[in-house]
């Protein structure tokens, strides 16, 4: 069976990461994210707190999820 697709931002990844529910979000989605999303992720992995505890979480499961380009998508839009 096709997984849902789910489009993530960085407060929502810390936030089901600091909850416990990352692995079952990604069990049951299939997760997208952009290199922007990657790279708030590792600014707020830098933090000596609860957020910055979840955020390296999230991107020790990166592999899990799937890493998307935004300028891939604006030149398909523009080609219409």
């Amino acid at each position: 069976m096709r997984k849902i697709l789910l489009v993530a931002d960085a407060p929502t990844l810390v936030s089901l990461a600091s909850v416990y529910l990352l692995p079952l979000v990604l069990s049951e989605f299939d997760v997208v994210l952009t290199g922007i999303v990657v790279g708030e992720l590792k600014a707020m992995s830098t933090f000596d707190d609860a957020h910055g505890r979840a955020a390296t979480e999230v991107l020790e499961k990166i592999d899990s999820m799937r890493v998307v380009n935004t300028s891939d998508y604006q030149t398909r839009l523009s080609n219409m």
